[in-house]
């Protein structure tokens, strides 16, 4: 898919949120920019300050709300920003602990 010349100097970043469900059935009560970055966090390795701007900054403000979610799912949110010279970068990993049903 190739954009027209007005959509490529488009900011989405800077659209409106929309409270409106994505799908049927849904009942997420996370905005859509939280939403975006959380399916992100799940579907790639990291996500860098540097080449991810707009999501970065977005784990950074739904940084709680991201936490929780990924809590759910015995994953825990990193955010590495020492050692970066453009940023930091946000990965999930999964929780070590000893359950009281095991593993």
């Amino acid at each position: 898919m190739t954009l027209q010349k007005d959509e490529a100097d488009i900011d989405f970043s800077s659209l409106p949120q929309v409270d409106r469900p994505r799908f049927d059935g849904d009942v997420s009560e996370l905005p859509d920019r939280a939403c975006g970055a959380l399916q992100h966090l799940l579907t790639r390795r990291y996500i860098s300050a540097e080449a991810d701007a707009d999501i970065y900054s977005w784990v950074l403000e739904y940084r709680k709300e991201l936490s929780v979610r990924l809590s759910e799912l015995d994953l825990l949110l990193r955010i590495v920003e020492v050692g970066y010279e453009n940023g930091g970068v946000a990965f999930v990993e999964q929780a070590r602990y000893e359950s009281a049903r095991g593993r």
